[in-house]
């Protein structure tokens, strides 16, 4: 069986027309509908279509959410909001449910042979775990259902599964909007629109903004040609008046100047070549003349400087004896000052070794008692140990008394214990053994409880067979009224055949009789007869005056044809009527049979006819049974969980059980090895505390401890800093006596020197020559060494220091060794005839006056680089003086300033010439861009004329299809090619609409569309006219009554689908919903409408969605939409 059922569409008046198949030849129903959070539903609704009859309403308050149901069904097919809420998914969220509630839609229909589901979730809110809100995307799944009654998976992805179910219904998503919304209202007002406005309504149908583009395309084309051909026009022109007349004649003359020019820059470059040799040879002489003046003044100038260069010699010849004689000074005066210093040290090292000498007594004593202090101090330290060890055994004497009490504690407790725990393991072992035998009833009522459940789904399978049954029977009556009706048109239209025959045959034979009449109205006097010949007509035939005309008969004939296709669409439907039945008839018998089966299979009986009630009263008896074994199996599986608890327990007893009897052997072992260790340490403790005694031998002990490392600490600090300064004092004596003598063997060598190298003379030699050269600060290498710290002379220091010196051994001699180095220095000084202070003044002289190596490094770089200039400039004057064979140097200067005024003439008369080739060269150039741009504009006037003779035809044939797409072709009729195509569609919609109108006037009425009844320069014509079968008057619709309009405008809507259908490729559409457009209609014309709905049951499922009480009375199978301030929820009802 084949429900024709479909869901509604959008709030507001509208007819829905829902596509029911999938493929060529397929049926597609809807079975299911659930969702939840979706539109004004907060809460899960169920529809189920197959439990509404072929007509019922879709009953509401406005805004309730009639509509929504089908919003729910193009989403779940689409995934995407159609019609007027198109690109509004979001919206369909339901406001009424709390933020975060997840919206989803499940629907199940039956297409290409199968059982399909789709099931989708819209997007929306949510939060995360840490409280953002984020988008959560939509979601769905495609199922078909195999052999065996089980959904299988096919899609999880959106483009999978819209893919495929694009595939399967074979309709986008605004093809099924079209198909299921055609607005009812809007039908009815574009009956009495006009031509312009109903344009408007088609062009929303159809999109035919493609014949616009096609349209625009061409006109924008012919507007580029046009442009294209005025620009070469233009460029043709402007060629034109530039080349001129004659073009040819004014190139000849270009050629012939550029000839010329060509001669005189030739010889004007010959001119110029001879002019730059002669200039050439003047300047290189000139150059010679100015090198030669410049040499000898170079030499001039050098020559003066020469005495001064010479004195600069004389002094740095002086400055490098001073410096060879500075070095030995220094080095003179490094160790004198090395001296001083030793001898500073020395002394004040003698000083503390006498402070340390002074002290020797106090530690010598200190060394004397440091024995008997270490003896008591061994003595304290024995009895501190012994004291020790007895306070550990009395501690550890008490400590075990405090173990033995907790021990005997824990024994005590551990009796109790044990003796509990052995009761509750026997305790635990009774329960089990009881539950144990309660259980073992447990399988039989498993058993029991399957073959329930088994025989359960064998009633619910009879159930929807009765229903499946009862349907079948309803629509099997429907469908035999159906044809009954259908025949009783067939008769009727056969009665308007025969009459419309005759009427056309009378017609005809009158037309004949009256052809005589006819030619006879024809006649002109003086005009040959067309039948005789004769000139004459002096008794011309009459015209009956009943005769029809042409134009009657030929419309006769054609009611005639209309009445006869009309019979042919009545027997087309009788044929599917029939075939439709007995389908039903098929499936009433499959119904029955398998009845008979599934109740043979559960009650083990095949019985003549089964019943409603037998299989109600069975259900009644069998749910009850199963109420009961459900409570047992509950009983069995508490009890179950109950057993296998009191098992872990047992377990966990007898394990506590075995562990407390080992922990109580092992705290009586432990009882008995304290008291044992317990008496063994009394025996040696005794009963008095050793604490006190201890105290008391530690705190002597500390005292003594601390006067031991003091003492220690005072020697050794002694015989530390004694043994240093022993030994500073042996070093620096050693360092005084060796720097001593390398002071007198340096003194006596510098002397020496300083006599033999005249040290007054290079004195004065320096003075001198200040002026010439002022002298610069001396070298740090020869600065004098610092002052000595004291005004006493090292001889005198050296006595003082051998006469302090400790009357020892050691230092006696050392004392010897520095009155022989004193008295070694007095011998220099005497042999030199010069004093100790005398001496050192030489030595600060000599370094104050020594130059440092970088200065006479310059001073040498100078004067050489000074000889070697007086050199080469000298050898150059002389070579350029013997080429030029000069009498004196004045005739240079002479020679000079006549060659600078020849070159500068020859120059100027160079200028001239070249910037007359400039002009010349520049007066060519302008001749060849010329001729150039002559020969190109030339060649260019050629390609556009080729260009813009094609450019012409291509114009012509653009503009001509421009203007017969925009309807300007034909000046008398305008017709733009969209509207010509929206003219071909409308009278294929108004064709499908007169058939079914046809049928629902009894035969009376046909709708017919003139696309061409306007005049003038109107663009389409789209007029609807009404021709009365009864009579044969053809009249405007606006003539029609409330009701007839009604049945004109479903017409319409339904041809429309059934256009919009076929060019999709799809199946006619069998449901019809009807949302609205019922409360603009009186009483009666609401019958009719009824009535007419009624008549369409046969092929169509009828669903109409209102919210007027009137249908609500009338209709018996309704969905009542209930309206609430927490959403709205579905409710059924029947009559």
């Amino acid at each position: 069986m084949h429900s024709r059922r479909v869901a509604v569409g959008r709030d507001g008046e509208g007819l829905r027309i829902a596509p029911l198949r999938s493929g060529t030849g397929a049926r597609m129903r809807p079975l299911t509908l659930s969702f939840e959070h979706f539109g004004p539903y907060r809460q899960r609704q169920d529809i189920d279509f197959s439990a509404l009859d072929d007509f019922f309403l879709i009953y509401g308050k406005t805004g309730s959410g009639k509509t929504t149901i089908f919003d729910a069904i193009a989403y779940a097919m689409y995934g995407e909001a159609v019609g007027g809420r198109s690109n509004l998914e979001r919206e369909l969220v339901s406001r009424f449910s709390p933020a975060g509630s997840k919206p989803w839609i499940e629907f199940e229909f039956f297409a290409s042979s199968a059982r399909w589901k789709v099931r989708r979730s819209l997007p929306y809110r949510r939060q995360n775990r840490r409280g953002k809100e984020s988008e959560a995307a939509g979601e769905v799944s495609l199922y078909r259902m195999n052999e065996a009654g089980a959904y299988e998976l096919l899609a999880d992805r959106p483009t999978t599964a819209n893919q495929t179910l694009l595939e399967l219904l074979r309709l986008s998503a605004d093809e099924f909007s079209k198909i299921v919304l055609l607005p009812q209202g809007e039908f009815q007002q574009f009956l009495e629109m006009k031509t312009t406005e109903r344009v408007e309504i088609l062009e929303k149908l159809f999109d035919v903004r493609i014949y616009d583009e096609v349209t625009e395309i061409a006109r924008r084309k012919v507007v580029q040609l046009d442009a294209l051909l005025r620009a070469k026009r233009e460029e043709l022109e402007r060629i034109s008046n530039e080349v001129g007349a004659e073009p040819s004649a004014r190139m000849a003359d270009l050629e012939r100047s550029l000839g010329e020019l060509d001669v005189r820059i030739a010889t004007m470059a010959q001119d110029a070549s001879l002019l730059e040799t002669e200039i050439a040879q003047k300047n290189e002489r000139l150059a010679f003349w100015q090198a030669l003046l410049a040499a000898w003044r170079a030499f001039s100038e050098i020559e003066q400087s020469k005495p001064a260069f010479d004195e600069r010699e004389r002094r740095l010849g002086a400055a490098k004896t001073l410096s060879a004689l500075g070095s030995l000074a220094g080095q003179v005066d490094g160790q004198r000052d090395e001296v001083v210093a030793a001898l500073d040290k020395a002394l004040r090292t003698e000083t503390e070794l006498t402070r340390l000498e002074s002290g020797r007594g106090d530690i010598e004593a200190a060394q004397k008692k440091l024995p008997s202090l270490r003896e008591e101090q061994d003595e304290l330290q024995r009895r501190a140990a012994l004291y020790q060890r007895a306070l550990e055994a009395w501690r550890q004497k008490a400590e075990l008394l405090d173990q033995r009490q907790e021990a005997l504690q824990r024994l005590h407790d551990a009796v109790e214990q044990c003796v509990r725990q052995e009761q509750a393991v026997a305790a635990l072992k009774d329960g089990i053994t009881e539950l144990d035998r309660f259980v073992a009833g447990e399988p039989g009522a498993q058993e029991e409880s399957q073959k329930n459940l088994m025989a359960g789904e064998a009633l619910k399978r009879l159930g929807a067979l009765f229903e499946q049954k009862e349907r079948l029977e309803a629509q099997h009556s429907e469908i035999l009224r159906k044809i009954q009706s259908t025949e009783d048109s067939i008769l009727s239209i056969d009665r308007d055949l025969a009459t419309a025959e005759e009427n056309l045959a009378r017609m005809d034979e009158e037309f004949r009789h009256a052809q005589a009449g006819f030619l006879a109205a024809s006649l002109v006097a003086g005009e040959p007869c067309p039948v005789c010949g004769s000139r004459e007509h002096p008794r011309p035939a009459g015209l009956p005056e009943s005769a029809p005309t042409e134009e009657s008969v030929r419309k006769a004939r054609e009611a005639v044809e209309r009445i006869k296709s009309l019979r042919s669409a009545l027997l087309q439907n009788k044929e599917n009527l029939e075939s439709r039945l007995q389908e039903y008839e098929q499936e009433l018998k499959i119904a029955t049979r398998k009845i008979s089966e599934e109740w043979r299979e559960y009650a083990g009986e095949a019985l003549g006819e089964v019943s409603r009630s037998a299989i109600e009263s069975a259900d009644a008896s069998l749910k009850s049974q199963q109420r009961e074994l459900e409570q047992r199996l509950k009983d069995y599986r508490d009890a179950r969980e109950t057993l296998q608890q009191m098992r872990r327990s047992l377990d966990g007893a007898e394990r506590d059980y075995a562990r407390i009897q080992k922990e109580k052997a092992a705290l009586d072992i432990a009882c008995a090895e304290l008291e044992a260790h317990i008496g063994s340490l009394a025996e040696q403790v005794g009963n008095d505390d050793p604490q006190p005694r201890l105290q008391e031998v530690q705190a002597r002990l500390f005292t003594l401890q601390n006067e031991i490392s003091r003492t220690l600490a005072r020697v050794q600090e002694w015989q530390v800093a004694y043994g240093k300064v022993n030994t500073e004092m042996e070093i620096h004596l050693a360092t005084v006596a060796s720097k001593g003598t390398t002071l007198a063997a340096g003194l006596g060598q510098f002397l020496g020197e300083a006599e033999k190298a005249d040290v007054d003379s290079l004195f004065h030699a320096l003075k001198s020559s200040e002026e010439v050269a002022p002298p610069r600060e001396p070298h740090p290498q020869f600065q004098p060494g610092p002052r000595r710290a004291t005004e006493a002379s090292i001889q005198d220091a050296l006595c003082a220091l051998a006469r302090d010196l400790p009357q020892t051994e050691k230092f006696g001699l050392e004392a010897d060794r520095l009155t022989t180095l004193a008295r070694s220095l007095d011998a220099v000084f005497s042999a030199h005839a010069i004093s100790e202070a005398g001496v050192f003044e030489l030595l600060e002289d000599i370094l104050s006056a020594v130059w440092s190596q970088d200065r006479i490094r310059e001073e040498e770089k100078a004067i050489a680089a000074f000889k070697e200039a007086y050199t080469q400039r000298r050898a150059a004057y002389e070579v350029l003086a013997a080429r030029a064979e000069l009498s004196s140097p004045l005739e240079l200067e002479r020679q000079e300033r006549t060659l600078v005024e020849v070159c500068a003439a020859l120059a100027e008369r160079k200028k001239a010439l070249d910037a007359s080739g400039s002009e010349l060269r520049s007066a060519r150039a302008q001749l060849v861009a010329e001729l150039e741009r002559l020969r190109q504009l030339f060649s260019r006037a050629e390609v556009l004329k080729g260009e813009y003779s094609a450019t012409t035809e291509e114009f012509g044939r653009q503009e001509k299809l421009a203007r017969l797409l925009s309807g300007s072709l034909n000046p008398q009729r305008k017709m733009p090619f969209k509207n010509y195509v929206l003219g071909l569609q409308f009278r294929e919609i108004a064709a499908r609409a007169s058939e079914r109108l046809y049928r629902m006037s009894s035969g009376r009425y046909i709708v017919e569309a003139d696309i061409l009844s306007g005049s003038g320069n109107q663009k389409i014509g789209l007029e609807l006219f009404v021709t009365d079968a009864w009579n044969g008057a053809r009249r405007p619709v606006g003539t029609l009554s409330g009701g007839e309009k009604f049945m004109l405008a479903i017409s319409l809507a339904l041809g429309l689908a059934d256009s919009i259908q076929e060019r999709a490729g799809a199946q006619r559409i069998e449901s019809l919903f009807i949302d609205e457009g019922f409360g603009s209609l009186d009483e009666e014309s609401l019958s009719l409408a009824i009535s007419v709905l009624e008549e369409l049951r046969g092929d169509k499922t009828i669903a109409i969605i209102s919210h007027v009480d009137e249908l609500y009375s009338r209709i018996p199978s309704r969905i009542v939409v209930k309206k609430g301030v927490s959403g709205s929820h579905l409710e059924f009802e029947r009559d």
